[in-house]
């Protein structure tokens, strides 16, 4: 590591593993998506020189909080994907590093390892439109064909969201312009 406080520990490495019935590919994409859920203050810059050598520029100091604030972000991005049951283990390791010729400069480094297992994903079993308006209700279900919702799709606030835009472009262009997503 270069430009790191020295007689501070700071944040070596950061390691995200999923667990659980996911398929390889399905382990690998949520592992990805959450180590970017990770707070800014528990990501340690590393820069690859010629694509063989790797080296930790600037390495945040660690503070518990912000694993604790990282554990929080993963479960908000669970959550959103249809996950509610998670299960999310940190495990922190220290390591020190001395060195001879300049003890002053010893490096204390922390090794920060999530294991979540996100548990049972919520999946659509049906679904249905209710609008209290008789004619958005006539055309909402001329175009429930259309719909991005379909039964045994994983829940996901997003698809929730794009299924409600698709309905407001729709009855925008039906003439209903004082529609909005809410």
């Amino acid at each position: 590591p270069r430009k790191y406080q020295y007689h501070q520990p700071f944040v070596f490495a950061v390691n995200v593993k999923v667990e659980g019935n996911l398929s390889p590919d399905d382990k690998k994409d949520l592992a990805q998506k959450l180590s970017n859920q990770l707070d800014d203050s528990l990501r340690p810059q590393v820069i690859s020189i010629a694509g063989v050598y790797r080296r930790v520029m600037y390495p945040p100091v660690f503070d518990t909080a912000n694993v604790r604030r990282s554990i929080g972000f993963m479960v908000a991005l669970l959550n959103a994907t249809g996950y509610f049951n998670p299960a999310i283990k940190d495990t922190i390791r220290r390591d020190t590093v001395r060195f001879k010729r300049h003890p002053e400069r010893s490096e204390y480094r922390v090794t920060v390892d999530f294991t979540v297992n996100p548990g049972k994903q919520l999946r659509l079993d049906s679904f249905a439109y209710a609008l209290s308006t008789p004619p958005l209700q006539a055309l909402a279900m001329q175009s429930i064909n259309q719909s991005l919702l379909k039964k045994g799709k994983p829940y996901s606030k997003q698809l929730m969201s794009d299924d409600l835009d698709r309905l407001v472009t729709l009855f925008h262009n039906s003439g209903y312009y004082k529609f909005s997503k809410e």
